[in-house]
């Protein structure tokens, strides 16, 4: 019987230990970990609370087989970072959504998951599962009302993408389904399923402004269940009067969902000229947190990954791309350092000017700050 020691005493990981005991896994909890200095010592379920480094000396000493990260998913990053300085490398982490899994049916797998913590993990990736929408808003920050085709990302293309990230990170904290709206294209639950299994520990969440839920076909409603995917659903003026029409197939199927409340206004944060310094404009972009992928290349935000949408169509020059070919990329760790870098792109940002949201004109003033 091997030997764990659960990363984590709080809420969760008092909840795996009870469903380790249970369901009589080959495992014995032998101690709990926290880096909470309150706890060191404690005796918590019958086990006691030890420091990072006594859990080090524990697996030093062959009295510990692996460790189990159990706790909050934005957490899970820090603690992996921290168990590679202390040299442990057999981890597992519990993914969040562990004990939403009727106890019947819950496997080993649902439990722990192994990790390798000499690959960084991701923060928030984003992915456009289509380049067009069903609203038509003013200054849209994507630019896909200047998207006048259909224009749909390929499963096969994905599938190969995420493959090639998961060579360089071990996990995701969150990944976003996007566009676009996303409930256009009728695969993606196909893409759903390929986060998930690819990445077991990602927050995956559909953003969508909830319009075609209604008629959103059950395969979805019952891949996002399964999945444990999140619709996250931003309303719109042309919309408000929608939120009941869209929470039926959600109760119906039982799905997790976030209602992001009425989006009443825009905001545009470029301008035509590479006036400004991108180093200033970077401590104040929220934009940056969020990286993008699509066509086998992952950039630093949507913008330089969608201006050439709009140059295109307004016959402008704005630098676009900047981004990094995943095939090519070799190391995790560099790959996150060159994404906190800023491109080209950067220069023409300014700080965002709010504006109240409308239909799109299409006129190039709708996406520029003034």
């Amino acid at each position: 019987m091997k030997k764990i020691a659960i990363f984590g005493a709080g809420r969760m990981g008092r909840a795996v230990k009870k469903l380790i005991e249970l369901k009589l896994f080959d495992y014995e909890v032998t101690c709990f970990c926290d880096n909470n200095l309150s706890l060191h010592g404690k005796i918590i379920d019958k086990i006691t609370v030890i420091s990072a480094n006594e859990l080090f000396q524990r697996v030093k000493d062959k009295t510990i087989d692996l460790v189990l990260v159990s706790m909050k998913n934005e957490h899970l990053k820090g603690v992996a970072y921290q168990l590679k300085a202390l040299d442990i490398e057999n981890v597992y982490i519990t993914p969040y959504y562990c004990l939403d899994v009727p106890l019947d049916e819950i496997k080993e797998s649902d439990i722990m998951i192994k990790i390798d913590v000499r690959k960084p993990r991701f923060a928030v990736l984003a992915f456009y599962v289509c380049d067009h929408c069903n609203l038509n808003c003013k200054g849209c920050a994507h630019f896909c009302d200047l998207c006048t085709e259909p224009k749909f990302a390929d499963v096969d293309a994905f599938k190969l993408d995420i493959a090639h990230l998961k060579e360089l990170f071990w996990g995701v904290q969150t990944f976003i389904l996007f566009g676009g709206e996303p409930l256009l294209n009728n695969m993606l639950h196909e893409f759903v399923l390929i986060t998930r299994e690819t990445f077991p520990d990602a927050d995956i969440q559909i953003w969508t402004n909830g319009i075609l839920l209604p008629e959103s076909p059950p395969e979805l409603f019952v891949m996002a269940k399964k999945c444990h995917a999140l619709f996250y659903i931003t309303i719109y003026p042309p919309a408000f009067n929608m939120r009941e029409d869209m929470l039926i197939p959600i109760y119906v199927y039982k799905n997790r969902y976030f209602f992001d409340d009425t989006k009443n206004t825009f905001v545009r944060h470029f301008t035509l000229e590479p006036n400004n310094d991108p180093e200033v404009i970077r401590k104040y972009c929220g934009a940056t947190k969020c990286h993008v992928l699509g066509n086998g290349v992952i950039s630093m935000c949507a913008l330089p990954h969608r201006m050439s949408i709009f140059n295109e169509h307004f016959e402008q020059n704005i630098a676009s791309g900047g981004g990094f070919e995943l095939a090519k990329e070799t190391c995790g760790w560099q790959l996150e350092s060159k994404l906190s870098s800023p491109v080209n792109t950067c220069k023409y940002c300014t700080f965002p000017q709010e504006f109240l949201w409308d239909f799109s004109s299409k006129k190039m003033e709708d996406y520029l700050c003034r």
